[in-house]
């Protein structure tokens, strides 16, 4: 799947990191369960995990073996999305020498003579976390969307000037 969104106008393609995963685990999600399902074969080990800190994801190496990075990323993928547990797996991306992660938070922007920009928000099912001034808003999807897709979709409409989700970068800044 290839992942775009756009920024100041200009489109921005994300390069995948096939090495890595974030799962979002249902919370209450204590560590013993998290452990435990990341026992699989497609994973590896539960101890070089990363938890992301301020965030409900937790950052996974996909186990090395003789198939191709495609192969063992997609792997991963589906056999973390089959868990109960896990609300949500969503892609690492690699950015520079940085790991990057869309959180379930966007960042949002109205043309400025909207007026409505509330109730777009909520038909599109974003809850306004915060509300700057020029009509701009932070706003936080429910867990198991898919922020690109929205993005993509609030993007297509007139009253938008931006949609751009919101990453946090993975280790050192």
């Amino acid at each position: 799947m290839t992942y775009k969104y756009k920024a100041n106008g200009e489109e921005v393609t994300l390069t995948e990191d096939k090495e890595h995963i974030a799962v979002r685990f249902k919370e209450p999600a204590p560590n013993s369960i998290r452990a435990s399902i990341a026992t699989k074969p497609e994973l590896d080990s539960f101890s070089s995990r990363f938890e992301v800190p301020g965030e409900k994801y937790t950052i996974f190496p996909v186990a090395h073996n003789a198939q191709s990075s495609n192969v063992r990323l997609k792997a991963a993928r589906q056999v973390m999305e089959s868990e109960n547990e896990v609300t949500r797996v969503a892609p690492v991306f690699k950015v520079g020498s940085s790991q990057v992660l869309a959180t379930d938070r966007l960042s949002i922007g109205f043309k400025p003579d909207i007026t409505n920009g509330q109730e777009v928000l909520k038909r599109h099912g974003c809850q306004i976390l915060e509300e700057f001034g020029n009509n701009e808003y932070l706003v936080k999807l429910d867990e198991t969307v898919e922020p690109f897709k929205v993005t993509e979709q609030l993007d297509a409409l007139p009253e938008i000037e931006y949609a751009e989700p919101d990453f946090v970068t993975i280790g050192k800044h």
